[in-house]
C-alpha cells in the first residue's frame, strides 16, 4: 500500500491551529534539506550514489586480506593444536610403551591415513576419537577443540570433550621465564627482573639480592641486605616479589620442619605446593607460579594503604609519638594490613612495638592469648609460621571471642599497653567485632592504646569508633578477600596455628611433625606445686579429669601470695588443688607464660603429665623467683590429629576421645555445655 504523503491529507488536518512550539518545528522543517525518500514508497527514490572504482577495488583488496590473515591465524591454531597433543602423547608414553591412532587436521587435510602415536595417559576425548577412528566412521575433530588462549607468546590451549569449556588462564606474574633471565641449580633457581616485574613462589625459600632492588611483603631488599626467609603457604595470599629496578636475585631452597605439617592433618597437605600445572621445582622447596587454570591468591595492596603507610613511616621516622589502632570487620585485612605497616616500620626504625588483641586469628601467639611484643625483624610469613615469637607480656583470655568476658578482655589489653615500650612506636591489632558491644571494646583499646592514628578498614562514618580529638583517622578501603579463605575456616587456621605452637623445637628445622602429641614425652610435676581453674561452669570433683585431661591449659604464673585458696580440702584427681576462677588475679598480678596440653593426672604417683613447647630455662627460672603455676582450662581445643596414638591399630583406643553414649550416656549430644552469660551493656553493669 502507498504511503500517503502531506498532500493527501485530509483539508480539516491541514486548518488545525498549530502551537507556537509546533509552529517553529514546521518552519525549522521547511529550511532543512528534505531526508532521502524511504525505499518502500512508490515514489521513485533517488539513485544511491554508486562507489568509485578506486574505493571499490580498494575495499574488495581489503577484504581479501583480511580473510587471508583469518586462514593463517586458523592454520597456525591447527598446527599448535596438532603439536601440542603429539608431545603430550609421545611425552606420556615413556612409561607405558603403548601407542594410540590420532588424526591431526595436517594429515587429515592431505587425505593421508591416520599416524600411530605412542599412548600416555589417553584422555576421554583421544579414546573417543580412536575408537571412531578404529571403527572407520568419519569425525570432524575441529569440531571437539576448543582454544582457551591464543594471543601473546604463552598461548595456552584446552582440549575438552564437546559440550565442555575452555579452562581460564590466571596470570599470576607478569615475569617471563626464558633462557637469559631464569635458571635453575640443585640448591634453587635465578632470576633476573625488570623494571615492574613481579615473581610469585609457593613454598618456603630464602631470598637474596645480587644486584638492583626488590620488595615483597613490604620489605625493601637491596645487594647489601641480609637474605630472608619467606613463608608462601597457599593457605593466604602468595607475596609477589617486585623489581623496583632491574635486579637479579636467587631464591634458594630452605628445609623446614613446618612443611611436614599435611603430613599430621591432611587438611593442610599440598599447601607448600603449586597446583597441578605449575612448573615442577623437582626437590626444591619452592616453585614459580607464572600463570595457572587454578586460581591463586596474590598479595595485592590498595594504592590508598600505600598512601597511609607511607604516610605513618615518615611520621614515626620523624620522632613524633606514633601509637596507631587497626580496626575493620573480619576478612577486612587487618592482619595483613598491621603485618604490612610493621616492615615498612622496621625498614626505617630498629624495633616495633606490636599489641595484639585479636585472641581469635592472633598474628604473634597462639589462639586465646592476648600478647606485646617488640619486633625487630620483619614478618614474612602468615601467622602460623612466627607463632613463638619472644612476648614481653601475654594474658590468657581462654576465649576466641572477646565476648566470653569484655572485662577480662579490657583488663587484659590495658596492662599490655600500659607495659608497651616507649621508644618505638606501637601498633595495635583489634578484633573484628565492631558492632555494639564490639564497638564500645574497640573505643577502650583506643584510649587504652592512647592511640594517635586510627585506621579503619572498610567502616562506614556512622558506624567508625570515636576518636579522640587530637587522633587521625585514616578510613581505608578492605583488601580483597583471597581465593585460600573460600578453602580455609577460621577454625582450620586457628587448629593450624595451634599445632604450630605446639610442635615448635629448638632444632634447626623448627618443627617437628613427625608424631602427633601423643607421642612426644611429657613433663612430669608434682600435683602440689601447681593449682587447677576452670573457666566458665563449675565442674563437680569426680569430673574434673575428664574434663581436663586432653584439653589444651595455659601456664599462669603468679607471686604465691596471689594464689587463691582452693575450693574445698579434698584435692582433685591427682592430687591437683582446685581452685575457682573468678578468684585469680588480675591481669597486674599475674601474667600467662604459654600453653600446655595435659596428657594426664596420674593419681597413683600424684603427678600431672603437661606437653608445653615452653623451655626448661623458661621453668626453672620461675622456681627461682619462687612464682607459682595455675592451670587455666579455656575454650582452645586441641587438634583431633594431635590426638592419635602413632602405629595404634585401626579400630584401637584414642586417648581422650569418646565414642556413643553408653550406660553413662557420655556421647555426644547427652548434655548442653553452658557457656556464661556475663557480656552486658554499660547500663546494666554496677
Amino acid at each position: 500500500m502507498p504511503k500517503r504523503t502531506r498532500e493527501d491529507e485530509p483539508a480539516a488536518v491541514a486548518t488545525k491551529p498549530l502551537s507556537a512550539a509546533a509552529a517553529r518545528r514546521l518552519r525549522a522543517q521547511q529550511q532543512a534539506p528534505p531526508p532521502p525518500t524511504p525505499e518502500v514508497v512508490i515514489t521513485v527514490p533517488p539513485k544511491t550514489p554508486q562507489r568509485k572504482p578506486a574505493a571499490q577495488q580498494l575495499h574488495n583488496e581489503s577484504a581479501e586480506q583480511e580473510r587471508a590473515e583469518l586462514r593463517l591465524r586458523r592454520a597456525a591454531i591447527e598446527a599448535k593444536l596438532a603439536e601440542r597433543t603429539t608431545i603430550v602423547l609421545a611425552g606420556a608414553a615413556a612409561a607405558t610403551g603403548n601407542t594410540v591412532v590420532v588424526r591431526t587436521p595436517e594429515r587429515r587435510a592431505s587425505g593421508r591415513g591416520p599416524v600411530t602415536t605412542p599412548r600416555g595417559e589417553e584422555s576421554a576425548l583421544a579414546r573417543v576419537k580412536r575408537e571412531r577412528l578404529e571403527r572407520g566412521e568419519e569425525e570432524d575433530v575441529d569440531g571437539d577443540v576448543e582454544m582457551a588462549s591464543a594471543e601473546g607468546s604463552g598461548e595456552e590451549f584446552d582440549i575438552a570433550g564437546a559440550g565442555s569449556s575452555p579452562a581460564r588462564i590466571h596470570q599470576i606474574s607478569n615475569f617471563t621465564p626464558t633462557a637469559k633471565n631464569c635458571a635453575t641449580t640443585d640448591t634453587g633457581m635465578d632470576f633476573r627482573l625488570k623494571r615492574g616485574e613481579t615473581l610469585a613462589l609457593v613454598g618456603i625459600y630464602q631470598l637474596s639480592v645480587r644486584s638492583g632492588t626488590i620488595t615483597v611483603g613490604g620489605v625493601t631488599l637491596t645487594a647489601e641486605s641480609t637474605p630472608e626467609i619467606i613463608y608462601a603457604p597457599r593457605t593466604h595470599a602468595l607475596p609477589l616479589i617486585e623489581a623496583t629496578h632491574t635486579a637479579e636475585l636467587t631464591a634458594t631452597s630452605h628445609h623446614s620442619g613446618i612443611a611436614d605439617v599435611g603430613t599430621l592433618c591432611p587438611t593442610f597437605s599440598g599447601i607448600w605446593a603449586g597446583p597441578p600445572d605449575a612448573p615442577s621445582a623437582g626437590a626444591l622447596s619452592f616453585s614459580p607460579i607464572y600463570t595457572s587454570t587454578t586460581p591463586i591468591a596474590t598479595l595485592t595492596i590498595p594504592s590508598a594503604w600505600e598512601t597511609a603507610i607511607t604516610a605513618l613511616v615518615a611520621k614515626a621516622a620523624s620522632g613524633a609519638p606514633t601509637r596507631v589502632v587497626v580496626a575493620g570487620g573480619p576478612n577486612s585485612g587487618k592482619s595483613t594490613f598491621a603485618r604490612l605497616l610493621t616492615n615498612r616500620l622496621l625498614a626505617a626504625l630498629p624495633a616495633v612495638a606490636y599489641l595484639d588483641t585479636d585472641p581469635g586469628q592472633p598474628e604473634l601467639s597462639p589462639p586465646g592469648i592476648l600478647s606485646l611484643h617488640r619486633l625487630t625483624t620483619p614478618l614474612l610469613g602468615p601467622p602460623f609460621t612466627h607463632t613463638v615469637s619472644s612476648a614481653l607480656r601475654m594474658h590468657h583470655t581462654g576465649s576466641k571471642s572477646p565476648k566470653e568476658d569484655p572485662s577480662d578482655h579490657v583488663a587484659c589489653l590495658t596492662n599490655l599497653a600500659a607495659a608497651a615500650p616507649t621508644d618505638a612506636p606501637l601498633l595495635v591489632n583489634t578484633p573484628g567485632w565492631i558492632k555494639g558491644l564490639g564497638l564500645d571494646l574497640l573505643e577502650s583499646t583506643i584510649a587504652a592504646a592512647a592511640a594517635t592514628d586510627i585506621v579503619t578498614l572498610d567502616i562506614p562514618r556512622q558506624e567508625a569508633p570515636l576518636a579522640p580529638a587530637d587522633c587521625v583517622v585514616h578510613a581505608l578501603p578492605a583488601a580483597p578477600a583471597p581465593v585460600a579463605q573460600r578453602r580455609f575456616t577460621g577454625a582450620d587456621l586457628r587448629a593450624l596455628q595451634t599445632m604450630s605452637y605446639f610442635h615448635r623445637t629448638p632444632a634447626p628445622a623448627g618443627w617437628d611433625f613427625s608424631t602427633p602429641l601423643t607421642g612426644f614425652a611429657p613433663w612430669r610435676v608434682p600435683a602440689e606445686e601447681l593449682a587447677l581453674a576452670i573457666l566458665g561452669e563449675r565442674v563437680e570433683r569426680e569430673h574434673v579429669a575428664a574434663a581436663v585431661e586432653g584439653t589444651v591449659v595455659a601456664l599462669v604464673v603468679m607471686a604465691p601470695a596471689a594464689v587463691p585458696a582452693p575450693v574445698d580440702d579434698d584435692a582433685a584427681p591427682g592430687g591437683l588443688p582446685l581452685v575457682d576462677a573468678d578468684e585469680l588475679p588480675m591481669p597486674a598480678d599475674s601474667r600467662c607464660a604459654g600453653l600446655a596440653v595435659v596428657r594426664a593426672l596420674d593419681s597413683a604417683r600424684g603427678e600431672v603429665q603437661l606437653l608445653t613447647p615452653v623451655g626448661a630455662a623458661e621453668i626453672d627460672g620461675w622456681e627461682r623467683e619462687g612464682l607459682r603455676v595455675v592451670l587455666v582450662r579455656g575454650r582452645v581445643e586441641l587438634p583431633v590429629w594431635d590426638m592419635v596414638v602413632p602405629d595404634a591399630p585401626a579400630g584401637g583406643e584414642v586417648p581422650w576421645v569418646g565414642f556413643g553414649g553408653g550406660a553413662m550416656g557420655s556421647g555426644k549430644g547427652n548434655a548442653v555445655w553452658r557457656v556464661r552469660r556475663n557480656v552486658m551493656r554499660r547500663g546494666q553493669q554496677g
